[in-house]
């Protein structure tokens, strides 16, 4: 069984033009009558319209009532499978004038599925009317499934921004004693929903419980709830320092003290970035980003002649965040030499955020250079295009000769695809260039940018294009839209 959503656009927007085309006649037959018939009759043939559409509109309306009467019959009478691929349905096109309803659908007894579609359906409207039900599942942690008590949990840590007490106390309960999939995210719900008094209950389940996922999202817990985790940063640092614990424990731990953002704990970051394990001087790099700790500057320098590819992602990452334009120097010659794309790739777009005439000549070398690595031209591309200047501009006519005869054609499309989002008035000498080449999707391309920008100087060949008739239909549209907005 399907349950299509009723608009109520299609009968109102369908008739429309034909009520406007009416009214149109009528105003060209009065145009042989005086001003004023003309006026009068223009004014009855526009009430005319107006109680026209209403009509429509009342009919909608009472299309859309009946629509919803027939939903609450589904929902108090159709067997499971019906009621949950209905919620399914509300929930997917966000019908929230059913949601009265569902809440007392949940107060029902019913199957697991239909719980969790409801559920699931408040969490879509961003409602937290659901609240009461999905604690009741959790509480039941041992009889429910466990997908259901999970979907409850997400649902009370993403939906409830102020949960009742009770609320904390199942969560608190359900991290002591449930399986351990369930437990870890009910410990990662109490720091979302940012209940700091239950860190001492967190603590000492940590201390009873083995399970490493549970342990590592009570760490991630206190990460969430920030500064108001600030009494468990002592604790965070004995576990992060100790190698009795292991590693996702130690890394999480880390982790949250650069959330919860306590000074006291950067010298034992620092101390952290000599570990022999890469990555947990990602993680401390990354705390001490979050910390802002002072001589940062030493640490980032370090941080790109690191082997491990995270942590040099980090650094020109930290770099460019940080606004000095002193790692210009730096962050260039991560973009040229670095052996990782995924660093060379965070480096170029550092540099555009750090943007100086020096960052930007790197970034266009890049581009032209044919010793470069492809995916790092092709991504110097798409950081030019946000930024189209002059000598942006002239750059890309210059790639565009470089590469008009290659056989590969995946810069040139890029170049193309770039170009037909760029607004600026010195394009046309690249349109014209990009507009005559073999290729159908770069010539597509082109005529996108010519419409964008408005170019009407390219008019007369386009309308030789659209009488021609050749190329695929993506071009001829592109073609048709063009000509009709120049």
């Amino acid at each position: 069984m399907t349950f299509p959503v009723h608009t109520g656009r299609t009968p109102v927007a369908s008739l429309i033009p034909v009520l406007a085309f009416t009214l149109l006649i009528t105003t060209t037959v009065l145009s042989a009558q005086t001003a004023d018939e003309q006026q009068d009759a223009a004014g009855e043939a526009a009430e005319v319209f107006e109680a026209e559409v209403e009509g429509y509109e009342q009919a909608d309306r009472a299309s859309r009532r009946a629509q919803e009467e027939e939903w609450r019959e589904t929902l108090r009478f159709g067997i499971d499978v019906q009621v949950a691929e209905l919620l399914s349905t509300l929930a997917n096109e966000r019908i929230e004038t059913m949601a009265d309803d569902i809440v007392l659908l949940l107060s029902e007894n019913r199957s697991s599925r239909v719980i969790e579609r409801a559920i699931a359906y408040f969490q879509a409207i961003g409602d937290p009317r659901g609240e009461e039900s999905a604690r009741a599942v959790v509480n039941a942690f041992d009889t429910r499934t466990e997908t259901t008590v999970l979907e409850a949990i997400r649902y009370l840590s993403r939906t409830v921004t102020e949960p009742e007490d009770e609320t904390l106390d199942v969560l608190r309960t359900a991290v002591e004693f449930a399986g351990e999939r369930v437990a870890a995210e009910a410990a990662l719900a109490l720091g979302r929903l940012g209940d700091a008094s239950s860190i001492p209950d967190l603590q000492r389940v940590f201390d009873r419980r083995e399970s490493v996922a549970v342990r590592g999202n009570i760490m991630l817990s206190f990460g969430e709830l920030g500064p108001a985790a600030d009494d468990a940063v002592e604790w965070l640092i004995s576990l992060a320092e100790s190698s009795a614990q292991s590693n996702t424990v130690r890394y999480y731990a880390v982790d949250a003290l650069g959330k919860i953002g306590n000074g006291d704990a950067v010298p034992h970051i620092r101390t952290l970035m000599s570990a022999d394990d890469g990555m947990m001087r990602a993680y401390a790099l990354s705390a001490l980003l979050a910390l802002e700790a002072d001589d940062l500057d030493t640490a980032l320098l370090a941080a790109i002649r690191d082997d491990n590819w995270r942590v040099r992602q980090l650094a020109v990452e930290g770099m460019g965040d940080s606004g000095d334009t002193s790692h210009v120097p730096a962050v260039s010659f991560v973009a040229r030499r670095d052996p990782d794309h995924r660093v060379r790739r965070s480096a170029l777009r550092s540099l555009a955020d750090l943007d100086t005439a020096d960052a930007w000549d790197t970034i266009r070398s890049l581009m032209l250079s044919q010793g470069a690595p492809h995916e790092s031209r092709v991504f110097a591309v798409e950081l030019l295009a946000e930024q189209p200047a002059r000598n942006t501009t002239d750059a890309f006519v210059e790639l565009f000769t470089m590469e008009e005869s290659n056989r590969d054609l995946r810069l040139l499309q890029q170049l193309a695809r770039s170009a037909s989002t760029m607004e600026h008035r010195t394009l046309d000498a690249l349109y014209a260039m990009l507009l005559s080449h073999r290729d159908t999707a770069v010539r597509t391309y082109a005529v996108r940018g010519i419409r964008l920008n408005r170019i009407s100087s390219f008019r007369e060949e386009l309308e030789t294009l659209s009488e021609t008739g050749g190329g695929p239909a993506s071009l001829r549209r592109a073609v048709e839209q063009a000509l009709d907005e120049l």
